[in-house]
């Protein structure tokens, strides 16, 4: 992966602005990635048009057909592509689309690590909002996926430099290092991306407010947004330290905003982890 020239001097959030309008999006997230999101949130978008879409990309309907004929779906090849779009359903495929985007963005140790705990915490959110209610929710598996983005901007235009930064273990939070090192974090670079390409709603404000979710309580978000909030700002917390997160005052206060039933979460970790695992193997 090219790293943007960060330049010399200057406003430090205006040279990370600049990167993301050189982006456009298409360094996260390709445009047959992109455009499927659109479509599945189009309510006037026919099988057709996404039939259309994913054909045009080779590598993108190879793994469409992989999954279709996987055993999340009986191990039965599909007959056509129409035929595995509608035996997985236009969601799964969109999921699919994004996270064999994300796969493919990730040349070095960083970028791997960093897809392999945002593949984790979209199937950790997807299997929570199933037992919790997927009605509460705003497309927690893409949520889940894209919450990092920021980390990836801020990534493609640092470089080396910003993988000492997040990569650290420490007291310190990467957000807080982030802070003291910009004076702003990944969560407000993601918001920022997200805004700026054009994503599907809700996914900018769980960018944000990820880190901080409380912060989002008094603002005037509709309830399924600030639920994914919570719902992503818990799997981040759990996924990120479990053995410390699982006792931690604020995953209870989380599980309990989300009305999850108490051991729920150390119930559901191992089977995401099992989904994640097979997701990986589909895509690899």
């Amino acid at each position: 992966m090219e790293i943007i020239q960060s330049g010399s001097g200057g406003d430090q959030f205006t040279k990370f602005e600049t990167a993301v309008e050189q982006m456009e999006g298409v360094e996260a997230i390709p445009a047959v990635a992109q455009r499927l999101l659109s479509l599945t949130s189009d309510p006037n978008a026919g099988l057709k048009d996404i039939e259309r879409l994913i054909a045009s990309d080779a590598s993108l309907t190879a793994r469409v057909l992989r999954l279709a004929a996987s055993a999340f779906y009986g191990g039965h090849p599909a007959q056509s592509l129409k035929a595995a779009i509608v035996r997985q359903g236009l969601n799964e495929v969109r999921n699919l689309a994004v996270a064999s985007s994300m796969l493919a963005r990730a040349p070095d140790p960083f970028h791997r690590n960093l897809w392999q705990f945002t593949l984790s915490s979209a199937a950790f959110s997807d299997v929570l909002a199933r037992r919790i209610g997927r009605q509460n929710f705003c497309e927690p598996f893409v949520c889940g996926l894209l919450h990092e983005i920021g980390t990836m901007v801020m990534a493609k235009v640092e470089g080396a430099p910003y993988y000492a930064i997040a990569g650290t273990v420490g007291t310190q939070s990467q957000a807080e290092r982030e802070q003291k090192a910009y004076g702003f974090t990944h969560c407000d670079i993601g918001a920022l991306a997200v805004e700026r390409w054009n994503l599907f709603a809700g996914l900018e404000e769980v960018v944000q407010f990820h880190h901080d979710p409380f912060s989002a309580d008094s603002l005037d978000f509709p309830p399924p947004v600030l639920a994914t909030i919570y719902l992503v700002a818990l799997v981040s917390a759990v996924l990120a330290s479990p053995d410390e997160a699982l006792g931690a005052d604020l995953v209870r206060e989380l599980m309990a905003r989300l009305g999850a039933p108490e051991g729920l979460v150390s119930e559901e970790l191992q089977k995401a982890r099992s989904r994640a695992g097979d997701y990986l193997g589909l895509l690899g």
